[in-house]
């Protein structure tokens, strides 16, 4: 898995010279890259979990020997469709619907960037902190769904 992933970086590279890396358009040369980026994360992660036995005796989880940090990993991959389809829908519905704010119609969305993160940092460091923000919420909606056992499986 380590070597796939060295390989798409290597490869999503070298295309990047004859076709730049796009993310918006998806050009080949960004999924080579990127699959071989996530390959190399994936194969670092299981390395850790699987092969040092120190890292898992912590504690366990449901019977499974995962290390404290890992659990998140956990939480959402048993929930994964569930979390990725109500994250993008509450992200679409965040955009859709308007509220008044400032005597204006504005997003959502817009409403509580503005209101809760946007005092709290400087622009890019206040998007941070949204991502950061929506993450964690839907991570505490796996970690509940988790501890109830609802996994919801397609």
């Amino acid at each position: 898995m380590l070597a796939a992933g060295i390989v798409g970086l290597a490869v999503g590279e070298l295309w990047n010279l004859a076709f730049p890396i796009n993310k918006n358009l998806w050009t080949s040369s960004y999924v080579v890259f990127t699959a071989g980026f996530g390959l190399v994360i994936l194969a670092g992660i299981s390395l850790m979990v699987e092969k040092d036995p120190g890292l898992a005796k912590n504690g366990l989880d449901r019977g499974t020997q995962i290390p404290w940090w890992g659990r998140p990993f956990l939480w959402y991959g048993s929930n994964a469709i569930v979390v990725y389809a109500l994250s993008s829908f509450v992200g679409r519905c965040s955009i859709e619907f308007h509220s008044t704010w400032n005597n204006e119609q504005v997003a959502y969305k817009t409403m509580l960037y503005e209101r809760f993160f946007a005092p709290l940092a400087q622009p890019i460091h206040a998007s941070l902190l949204w991502a950061l923000a929506y993450v964690l919420t839907f991570m505490v909606l796996a970690w509940i769904m988790y501890r109830k056992a609802i996994f919801i499986r397609i």
